[in-house]
């Protein structure tokens, strides 16, 4: 077998041309992250993988009744394992270690394994071992059940509670100067205390929008740029390769492996895929559509986002650099069916 069957057989296109050479070796070279056994915390909770089993909503329930009896009506999980567990002051730039450390350490095992047996869950009795991993799952899960108490039910897009990320309030502002502002929220509403609001705010967003835990992001990018746009799309991408990557990654490797062109019909499909929300956010934030339209007419205000961004865009100096990239909304329409019945494949990390 030459290279060619090779690249052929597991999907990939052959290229035929310098630069398509050296954009499949930047491919096979990227380096894909490496990250704990918690993802982005929420796989208990919500995943695009229908492979993979959540909690349902009765058992979700459970948890918080559960959490309520052990935990005192004026205290939170978060904060009682902070404090348990000492450690250093949490930052944003230390959130995802710090989490880490807290779950497994033995005062939060110890919690974990008490939280399990009042939910007479598999594991609390003899004979039954539970990983700490998944004692430390169980522990993330609980913590954010208590944090926000709409996950679970129908939430605004991109928002904590009323908290939404992109308000058109927050057009040409840094995404880190808004992150500062919902962990101001997250005190004020009484859901954390300041000290842990790091914390809190770093579990919350792995889900609702991870593009605002990626380290290295230019002070100068502004929210509702078309450079935010094609950064949220470089985070999408690598949020499909693996759950979780944006919180270990840095701006520059999401841009560079953003920039590179699909080797395969699959990733140019989840490239287009990519596409779709970073637009209707950028939407959103200037005020193109509202929450609302949204809401009412998904369909037809989504393709009308579509439409004025790619007219902004084609009015710019940056047209030739998303001419090609736009799909059309018939084509999104059709990859949407794909998905939904098939799920992208996953020939996404030949790294791993």
């Amino acid at each position: 077998m030459n290279i060619d069957q090779w690249l052929e057989f597991y999907g990939f296109d052959v290229p035929k041309t310098v630069a398509q050479v050296r954009n499949l070796i930047g491919y096979f070279e990227f380096d894909c992250p490496e990250i704990d056994h918690f993802g982005n915390y929420w796989g208990q909770i919500i995943t695009d993988d229908q492979s993979l089993i959540v909690l349902s909503a009765e058992q979700l329930r459970d948890i918080r009744q559960t959490t309520e009896k052990l935990i005192a009506p004026d205290k939170k999980l978060l904060d009682k394992l902070y404090r348990e567990t000492g450690g250093t002051i949490a930052t944003h730039d230390n959130a995802a270690e710090r989490i880490v450390q807290m779950v497994k350490h033995p005062a939060a095992q110890a919690c974990a394994t008490k939280l399990l047996k009042e939910l007479n869950w598999f594991g609390e009795t003899s004979g039954q071992d539970v990983s700490a991993q998944d004692l430390g799952q169980l522990l993330i899960t609980v913590i954010l059940l208590e944090l926000d108490p709409h996950i679970g039910n129908a939430q605004a897009r991109k928002s904590i509670g009323a908290f939404d990320l992109y308000a058109p309030t927050n057009v040409e502002r840094s995404s880190s100067v808004v992150r500062k502002e919902l962990e101001t929220f997250l005190h004020t509403k009484g859901w954390v205390n300041p000290v842990v609001a790091p914390l809190a705010s770093h579990l919350l967003l792995a889900e609702i929008a991870p593009e605002f835990l990626v380290k290295g992001v230019p002070s100068s990018l502004m929210m509702g740029s078309v450079g935010w746009v094609s950064f949220c799309v470089g985070v999408a991408l690598v949020e499909a390769v693996t759950k979780g990557a944006s919180r270990v990654l840095t701006y520059t490797q999401i841009m560079a492996y953003a920039e590179l062109e699909p080797v395969s019909d699959s990733l140019a499909r989840l490239r287009d895929l990519a596409m779709l929300d970073p637009i209707v956010d950028w939407a959103l934030i200037n005020d193109v559509v509202t929450t609302t339209e949204l809401k009412q007419a998904e369909k037809e205000t989504t393709e009308r986002a579509m439409t004025v961004f790619e007219e902004y865009v084609d009015g710019t100096h940056l047209a030739r650099a998303y001419t090609n990239a736009i799909p059309s909304t018939k084509d999104i329409r059709k990859d949407i069916a794909r998905a939904a019945i098939r799920g992208v494949e996953h020939n996404l990390c030949p790294g791993r």
